[in-house]
């Protein structure tokens, strides 16, 4: 007679093993067929180049636009791209659709201001804070245009898209 036990010879290693990838089968063939599929995230237009005054640029806050924008030192960004951040489940929403100088110089989002602010009473520190920043948004981000006072003649940036 035939003896199986020096055939088949199983360790607890090798039980381990096959449990695993009994496991990892299941797991990566027939549950898989169950999950819904992956929704990526849907792909936003850039921004027409332009100027904006604070009024305009309010209402890209990532709620009333899709698009999410903010100033700082005079330049705006589209921080679309971050909407982990500044959309509006982000900690910086409060900055999104607003001049952010003041905010990011003093870093306290709380901050900011739905009108004009010419940055009067921020020190050099504060001021080189913000410039900072600006320089790190602007590597990342593309630049939309300038912030401008009311009244203030726009650039005709002749219909350029802000994008990389």
């Amino acid at each position: 007679m035939v003896d199986f036990t020096s055939i088949f010879e199983v360790s607890f290693t090798d039980v381990l093993l096959l449990v695993f990838l009994a496991y990892f089968i299941y797991y990566k063939i027939i549950k898989r067929r169950d999950e819904e599929p992956i929704q990526h995230a849907k792909k936003i237009e850039p921004v027409p180049k332009q100027d904006m005054t604070v009024e305009e640029l309010r209402k890209y806050d990532g709620v009333q636009d899709e698009h999410i924008l903010l100033a700082i030192c005079g330049k705006i960004y589209d921080m679309t791209r971050g909407r982990a951040f500044y959309g509006p489940e982000g900690p910086y929403r409060k900055m999104a659709g607003h001049d952010a100088t003041r905010s990011l110089g003093t870093m306290d989002t709380e901050q900011v201001s739905d009108s004009w602010d010419d940055h009067e009473g921020m020190t050099e520190a504060e001021m080189e804070e913000a410039r900072e920043w600006g320089a790190n948004l602007g590597a990342k981000y593309p630049e939309v245009g300038k912030l401008i006072k009311e009244g203030e003649e726009k650039t005709d940036y002749e219909g350029a898209l802000a994008q990389w």
